[in-house]
C-alpha cells in the first residue's frame, strides 16, 4: 500500500511516497517496457524515412529513363513495377499480375 501525506511549504507544495521495493521495481519494469516500445517506433519511422528517400530516388532515376523499369517497394510486402514509356509526364504502375495503372502527372 502506498501511503502519501502532503507536506505545504510557502514556495511549493510536496508529495511524499513511501512504497515497497516490490513496487519500486514495478515502476522500473513498466518504464523500461514503455521505453523499449518508444524505441521500437522510433526506428520503425526511421525504416519508413530510409524507404521514402530510396523509393523516391528510383522515381527520378526512372523518370529520367525512358522505357526503363524499375521495382519500388511500397512497404508491407507491396512492391510496384513502374515505367515512364516516354518522355510525358504518364506512368505505368502494375502491382502483381493484375493491376496495371496508367497515371498522367500534371505539368
Amino acid at each position: 500500500m502506498v501511503d502519501a501525506k502532503e507536506t505545504k511549504k510557502p514556495e511549493k507544495q510536496v508529495r511524499q511516497i513511501q512504497m515497497t521495493p516490490e513496487m519500486a521495481k514495478n515502476i522500473v519494469k513498466i518504464s523500461r517496457q514503455n521505453l523499449n516500445k518508444v524505441m521500437q517506433r522510433k526506428a520503425q519511422v526511421e525504416q519508413g524515412i530510409m524507404g521514402l528517400d530510396s523509393t523516391l530516388a528510383n522515381v527520378d532515376a526512372l523518370q529520367n529513363n525512358t522505357d526503363e523499369q524499375g521495382m519500388i517497394n511500397l512497404g508491407n510486402g507491396v512492391f510496384v513495377s513502374l515505367k515512364f514509356p516516354e518522355k510525358t509526364k504518364k506512368a505505368l504502375f502494375q502491382i502483381g499480375n493484375d493491376i496495371l495503372i496508367e497515371k498522367e502527372f500534371p505539368e
